[in-house]
């Protein structure tokens, strides 16, 4: 049997022409995706949960020391018969007017401020509500884990991350939405688990952002497909966000190279 995984291939040049709007996608504060049922949920749009009411005054801050998952999906559009997985990119941003975001929500491995604080989700389950999930019936591998990159302008900061199947493909059949679709990604967010947790306040936890789903990159083979498009929504935030989350400037994945790597 022809040997998948070839880690010792990172990246490599796209060799496919990419084009936008292959499906549309979806964020949502949840291990579930979001659907027309959940998409005007306060929970599912915005998290601020601070033990006591009193925002950023402990270590156990933003999210009361728990774990808080956003989870991407895709409406994926055409079908792909040699499917291996998702590269999402995902944008932390204060607002539109030049407002760096804190680096406080500086979570890149190892380079952030936070380094650890996010990270892409182990495994993600068998069951997704309101979705399928094209991971089924193989084991997962994670690529590039969290990486952030700071734009020019110092405005936003993005995470990249990657999911495939390890050892086979599948058919990624078209589903439409609004909403649902196939889950193409995980990210866990717990700052327990940062670098400098246990350390008490950290300035900028108060400052609202807005999570912005930038992209999906997905395919397989010689397949490549590329999707910025929102569907229901494709952003959350923190402290109620501003009125500027959506409108960022779609990114190609930098770790999608990796996943065509492995399915050659």
């Amino acid at each position: 049997m022809k040997k998948l995984l070839l880690m010792t291939i990172a990246l490599v040049a796209l060799g496919a022409t990419m084009a936008a709007a292959q499906g549309n996608l979806n964020l949502i504060w949840t291990s579930a995706c979001r659907t027309t049922a959940n998409n005007a949920a306060a929970a599912a749009n915005d998290q601020t949960n601070s033990p006591g009411g009193v925002q950023c005054d402990n270590a156990l801050d933003p999210f009361a020391g728990g774990h808080r998952f956003l989870t991407a999906s895709l409406n994926n559009n055409p079908d792909v018969s040699t499917f291996a997985g998702c590269a999402v990119a995902i944008e932390v941003l204060a607002d539109a007017n030049g407002t760096q975001p804190s680096a406080f929500w500086s979570m890149g491995n190892p380079e952030g401020a936070n380094s650890g604080a996010m990270a892409v989700r182990t495994t993600v389950p068998t069951t997704v509500a309101g979705c399928s999930n094209p991971y089924l019936n193989d084991s997962q591998t994670i690529i590039g884990d969290i990486h952030q990159r700071i734009s020019s302008n110092r405005v936003r900061i993005t995470y990249h991350g990657s999911r495939v199947r390890s050892n086979t493909q599948m058919d990624l059949t078209p589903i439409v939405g609004p909403g649902g679709g196939w889950v193409a990604d995980q990210m866990d967010i717990d700052f327990t688990n940062a670098s400098n947790a246990g350390l008490g306040y950290q300035p900028g936890c108060q400052v609202p952002v807005c999570f912005n789903l930038n992209s999906i990159q997905y395919g397989g083979g010689s397949t490549t497909l590329f999707t910025a498009n929102p569907d229901l929504r494709n952003w959350v935030t923190y402290a109620g966000g501003t009125g500027d989350c959506p409108g960022a400037t779609p990114t190609k994945n930098a770790t999608w190279g990796a996943v065509k790597a492995l399915y050659r």
